[in-house]
Parts: C-alpha cells; structure tokens; sequence
C-alpha cells in the first residue's frame, strides 16, 4: 500500500511542523492517517489548523531526541526493499509511539488492520476520516452480508474502532435510525453530503461499547449474566475476562461463579459457546434461550450421526 508507507513515513515532519507551527506539502493527507492511529481529531482548513487536546499532548511527549529517532526509522523504511523487513520496521515504529504516547488502543493493531486494505479502501478510508472530522453525512455503498447485495446506506460518522485487525465506522444509521457498526472492507464506494450533523455527546467508544463483547452494539439496556464454571477455567477467565466488569466469586473446589454486565448479543453467546459443557448460565434467561436453541440447531445437525 504505497499511499499508506508515504503516509507513515511523514509522520516526523507533521510533528516537527505542528511543533513550530509551520506548514509542508501533503500535511492533510499524513494528518488523517495520523487521526486514526493515534485516536486525535485534529484538522486543517483553508483557514487554520484546528488541534485537539490529544494531538497537542502528542507534540508534548515526543522531544527532539525521540522525533531524530523517528525520522531515521522512517528513513530506513523508505530505503528498506524487502517487504517482510519493511513491515517489521513498520511495527518496530509503532511500538516506539506506543511506549512514548501509551494511547488507549494500540497503534500496532491499528496498523495491522490498515494493512489489510488495498489502495482503493484506504482511499474511501480517508474520505471516511474526514467525514468524522468534519462531521459531514456520508452516502455508503455497502455490500450487506445478509442479501448479499451492495445497498445505500446514508451515515453520521462518530468514529473508527479497530476490532479482531479490522476497521469499523461506527454511526448513526438513517434507515434504521440507531447507531450502528460497519465494516470498512464492505464499503465500495462514498460520497460526502451537503448535510452535517451534531455528535451527541454519548457518542463515544467508552459509553457506546461500554457493556458490549466485540464489535455489534445491542439497542437494549445492559443486563446482569452469571455464570457457574468448573474450577479448570479459573486462569483462563483470570488471564481474559469475558468483560472488564467481570467479577469472580469462589463458590467451591469444583466450581466458581462469573458476574458481568453486559448487552446480551449473537456475538455474547458465540463467545460462551466455546467453553461447551465447562460453564452454565444462570441468568438471564433471554441468554440462555440463546444458548440452548444454537445447541438445538447443533443437535439437529448431527442427529443423523
């Protein structure tokens, strides 16, 4: 992804430019690959630059020493032909901003999801970008699993989040008028409207997926799930809770007992599904109905055998 590298690789001079306050050829386009791997929502008009609060702690972390280091990766980068090495570079980078910034999500899997894009997808990604930053309604050409059919979808771009090393817009929906999620991979084609919008203020990763496991958001309120688990699962749920608000209690020396508030989904009871016959859900119901009518479906399918 040529456009992408070139991208990456002025990184340097955005900062150095942004640090005294000058301007350089081809800053806006750097500057929206930056937004998204550093999460920062800054912008460049015909007027002015327009920085945010995270983008000028950016400028704050990264000293002259450091920003030398980053050019000469970039260098390396740039000179480097063969491709596995460019791309461990590439990573040796990111991980360098990760320990200089320490950002909420890591600027690595960011990176592994954008490599995954070809040229044209990173081209309606930047589009997509600027919509968020300009909150301006898009028009989405989006091909829908379930029809199996490329369909309009009318948008308001709250943000980008990267999941499972894919990218999802994440907005509210005109059709179905809820917010929603959307695979970038799936857009074929955008177009930026005369519309703008207001992003409401709960309109944040933390509140929207603040009770969810993935990446699909559930319109219903959080319930309350417990779980009974045999004891061998104990330091596979200690070292990945289902959820950060998973609590364990220690019921016997067989046994112990999860607690998390979550939205109950698809995706909820594809992640308990893998623990078979070691776990029972207790409650809610409406999960474990869930649960029991996808081992139906599973019984019938090898009720032959």
């Amino acid at each position: 992804m040529d456009s992408m590298l070139f991208h990456l690789t002025k990184f340097s001079k955005l900062i150095r430019a942004l640090k005294l306050n000058s301007t350089y050829t081809d800053e806006a386009n750097v500057l929206q690959l930056f937004n998204i791997l550093f999460g920062t929502h800054a912008q460049i008009t015909t007027e002015k630059r327009h920085l945010c609060d995270q983008i000028k702690n950016v400028l704050e972390c990264i000293n002259e020493e450091e920003l030398n280091y980053i050019e000469l990766s970039e260098s390396l980068i740039l000179q480097e032909k063969n491709k596995e090495t460019q791309r461990t570079l590439i990573y040796s980078l990111a991980k360098f901003y990760e320990y200089l910034l320490k950002p909420e999500y890591p600027v690595s899997n960011y990176l592994n999801a954008l490599f995954k894009l070809d040229d044209d997808e990173f081209g309606i990604l930047e589009i997509i970008q600027r919509g968020i930053l300009e909150e301006k309604t898009l028009g989405l050409n989006y091909f829908s699993l379930h029809s199996k059919e490329t369909k309009l979808r009318k948008i308001n771009p709250y943000f980008l989040k990267e999941h499972a090393g894919q990218l999802y817009i994440v907005g509210h929906c005109h059709k179905h008028n809820e917010t929603r999620t959307f695979l970038v991979r799936r857009v074929k084609g955008v177009t930026t409207t005369y519309d703008t919008f207001e992003k409401p203020m709960y309109a944040t990763e933390d509140d929207l997926f603040r009770y969810s496991v993935g990446i699909y958001l559930s319109q219903e309120d959080a319930q309350w799930v417990e779980i009974k688990c045999k004891n061998h699962l104990l330091p596979i749920l200690k070292e990945h809770p289902i959820h950060p608000s998973q609590s364990i209690s220690l019921d016997s020396t067989e046994y112990f007992t999860v607690k998390c508030q979550l939205n109950i989904t698809d995706e909820l009871k594809r992640c308990l599904l893998v623990y078979g016959a070691d776990i029972e859900i207790l409650y809610p119901k409406s999960l474990i109905k869930l649960v029991v009518e996808e081992y139906e479906k599973i019984n019938r399918l090898y009720s032959s055998i």
